[in-house]
C-alpha cells in the first residue's frame, strides 16, 4: 500500500523548514561565539 502524495509533499515541508531552522540557530550561535571572542580580546588588550 503506498501512502498518500501530499502526506509526502506536508512531510519535505516540514524537512525543508526544520533545516532551515537548524542553520538559523548555528548561525545565530557562530555570530554570538565571535562576538564573545571579540569582545574578551577588546578587554584583554
Amino acid at each position: 500500500m503506498t501512502r498518500p502524495r501530499s502526506k509526502d509533499a506536508i512531510n519535505r515541508r516540514l524537512y525543508k523548514s526544520q533545516s532551515f531552522v537548524e542553520t538559523a540557530i548555528y548561525r545565530v550561535s557562530c555570530l554570538n561565539l565571535h562576538a564573545q571572542l571579540l569582545f574578551s580580546i577588546s578587554n584583554f588588550i
